[in-house]
């Protein structure tokens, strides 16, 4: 359900409850310089000149699922008929996390990991083409350790996505946990490669049960080394 407004009882509901923001055009945003003060419950308000702008997001973990309650669009004003932003609140209250319990005697047999997708949202800085390359370490409880790298991703641009199907890592019964450790580099051919730095996601048991059979997409924390901005997914199948 998406957020909406509540006009008043006994007063009649808007035409776009739904908006969050005005046509920038219309006149009606009273926060845009040199429109006319408006109080909150102006009938010109969510009509024609409303549009839907903002929203909100949210999905189910492995372990936990929220519900929600109260979603509305809020108005908030900085003073008397004065708008404290051109788009509206939204305003949504967490009701409810529900917890899943894997059973406690399953052991995940095998789990695969692959790259799956790649983001660049900044290159670092410097002369020449921007290359990429990313090392995936599986390590399990016991110490074991599997690496897989992609290879060289060539013409790499800010805004660039690309889908992967590099692997897979293939663990056979990890133990209490396994941990992706993500790393990254820029390369180049002119001088000293770009270290983009590295992260890791610690996968405990319950999780991995709770991914038995159920293919899961994960985009890992972001690499952010030498001022560069990358995002990777990893495709995770638990058998």
């Amino acid at each position: 359900m998406s957020p909406t407004f509540k006009s008043p009882p006994g007063t009649p509901p808007p035409k776009h409850p739904e908006a969050t923001s005005e046509n920038d055009k219309s006149g009606v945003s009273s926060f845009n310089d040199g429109n006319a003060p408006r109080e909150v419950l102006d009938p010109m308000r969510f009509g024609d000149a409303a549009q839907r702008l903002d929203y909100q997001f949210s999905w189910s973990g492995s372990l936990y699922a929220p519900t929600y309650t109260d979603r509305d669009v809020v108005i908030y004003q900085s003073s008397p008929g004065r708008d404290m932003s051109d788009h509206y609140g939204t305003h949504t209250r967490l009701a409810t996390i529900t917890q899943v319990l894997p059973p406690a005697n399953v052991t995940p047999h095998t789990v695969r990991l692959r790259f799956s997708r790649y983001w660049c949202i900044q290159t670092t800085t410097g002369p020449g083409e921007d290359e990429a390359r990313f090392t995936l370490r599986a390590i399990a409880a016991d110490g074991t350790e599997q690496v897989l790298r992609s290879p060289r991703l060539i013409d790499i641009k800010p805004g660039d996505s690309e889908t992967l199907d590099i692997g897979p890592i293939v663990i056979s019964d990890p133990g209490e946990f396994l941990i992706m450790v993500l790393a990254g580099e820029e390369l180049d051919d002119l001088g000293a490669n770009d270290n983009l730095g590295s992260v890791r996601v610690w996968l405990e048991r319950t999780e991995l049960v709770a991914l038995t059979n159920q293919p899961s997409r994960r985009v890992l924390p972001r690499l952010t080394g030498s001022g560069g901005e990358y995002a990777v997914e990893i495709l995770i199948e638990v058998e």
